[in-house]
């Protein structure tokens, strides 16, 4: 009876340390999975500040995650400083239609994305499909914002003669740029931006929990699709 009672009483032990024990390891995969669709989701969101802060450095440099925001800012307007136009020679106007611009860039970077159903307990990673913008054809873009340039010199022609006359050539280049940027920023998400090509991605995320018991990102492997 005894010998009974020990046999059943280590078989109920053996079922609860297995289920312990499967517990364990899906909590692992719960918690990096999850923090796998934060991570996704902020980059989809075109967040690339709160992306960041789930990464270590490294990655982040890897990635150029740590200067997304400045790399995009010093794209648009290093093109207006080649002209000596500063962003405080903008209009508010202006300016909010560029940041406008920006925040759509962002979040257009990344099409659409897959958490593959593959975790590893081992390293504490898994996979990701990413479909991401890959190329811009600029060419009807161009064509648009030259028409819009050409359509707003013909209607402001006395305005801006005056303009010219009593700032000169960069105060030519602001009134234009403040009078056809709003329309030339819709132009450029549905002639550029919308019509992007894009390129698949794999990317192989791996996680570690940091001194505060987060998961972040200490590893990143892409590779292109072809």
């Amino acid at each position: 009876m005894k010998k009974q009672m020990l046999s059943r009483l280590f078989a109920v032990m053996c079922v609860a340390v297995l289920a312990f024990s499967l517990t364990a390891c899906g909590s692992d995969k719960k918690a990096v999975e999850s923090a796998a669709k934060t991570f996704m989701t902020y980059c989809d969101d075109g967040d690339f500040t709160s992306a960041q802060k789930m990464c270590s450095s490294s990655v982040a440099r890897s990635f150029n995650i740590d200067r997304l925001d400045e790399k995009y800012q010093d794209s648009v307007y290093s093109a207006f400083s080649n002209e000596g136009i500063q962003k405080s020679d903008l209009s508010p106007s202006t300016q909010n239609a560029i940041d406008d611009l920006l925040k759509y860039v962002k979040k257009s970077v990344i099409k659409s994305y897959t958490i593959n159903d593959d975790y590893d307990d081992d390293t504490k990673s898994l996979t990701v499909k990413v479909t991401m913008i890959s190329d811009f054809d600029n060419s009807a873009y161009n064509t648009a914002v030259s028409n819009l340039g050409e359509t707003y010199v013909r209607q402001h022609q006395s305005e801006l003669m005056s303009t010219y006359a009593s700032g000169g050539e960069k105060a030519l280049m602001v009134k234009i740029l403040d009078g056809i940027m709003p329309e030339a920023v819709q132009q450029a998400k549905t002639k550029m931006i919308d019509s992007a090509t894009t390129q698949d991605y794999i990317w192989k995320l791996t996680f570690k929990k940091n001194k505060s018991g987060d998961w972040i990102i200490v590893r990143v492997k892409e590779t292109r699709v072809k």
